[in-house]
């Protein structure tokens, strides 16, 4: 957890006696009250449920995971969990190893193995990131739960797009090399015409409520 440490200000004072003297006053090393009102604000803070630290989403990392690294094992603030999972693709479902990585019981993002298409192998490094929790956010406070109201409020040069290649709708900044994927249930305008692999949207196709339930980002 992240404690926010609070430093005040301390100004010297002094007195004045009856008969107009300053008189100095015996006070405790300001130094020394400092570092006692902060072991009790730590004390106090560490007690309290529910605080959580907020990771930060840059161009290819989330957090201290990062595209091109290697993939972590368990820490004392993440238990990461190696599976099998399915997915579905235009030849038909298949199969891929990928890192779930959770805290507290909370499932908060999934790594996938890059691929070396020289070798037709999987490596040892993140390939690709994917985030659920909105406990990973941009500089601007944009992740997985913020609504597209959001997002456009935050980056004014965004753009929506739809591919039929994934099925999946996605919202995106020029500053971010990063997908927000947007729920599909919040898609009100007519199915895409398929013209190409990325189908170009606006804002009045959506719902104002829709949300984005995931971002991607992965290695070129």
């Amino acid at each position: 957890m992240k404690i926010i440490r609070i430093i005040p200000v301390f100004a010297a004072a002094t007195l004045l006696s009856c008969g107009g003297e300053p008189i100095e006053e015996e006070t405790q090393n300001p130094f020394e009250e400092l570092t006692e009102v902060l072991e009790d604000l730590n004390d106090e803070l560490s007690e309290i449920d529910g605080v959580q630290e907020i990771y930060t989403i840059t161009s290819g990392s989330a957090g201290d995971f990062n595209l091109g690294e290697a993939i972590p094992a368990s820490s004392d603030e993440f238990d990461v969990k190696e599976e099998v999972a399915i997915f579905e693709s235009e030849e038909g479902p298949y199969e891929e190893t990928v890192y779930k990585v959770s805290a507290e019981n909370e499932e908060l993002l999934q790594l996938s193995p890059a691929y070396n298409y020289e070798t037709g192998e999987y490596m040892d490094e993140i390939g690709e990131i994917n985030i659920f929790s909105d406990r990973f956010q941009t500089a601007e406070g944009i992740g997985a739960g913020s609504s597209l109201t959001d997002f456009m409020e935050a980056y004014p040069d965004y753009k929506i797009w739809y591919t039929y290649v994934s099925d999946m709708f996605v919202i995106e900044t020029e500053s971010l090399a990063v997908q927000f994927l947007i729920d599909g249930e919040g898609y009100k305008g007519d199915y895409p015409e398929i013209t190409g692999d990325m189908i170009e949207l606006s804002k009045e196709d959506f719902e104002t409520d829709t949300k984005i339930v995931m971002v991607r980002m992965y290695k070129i």
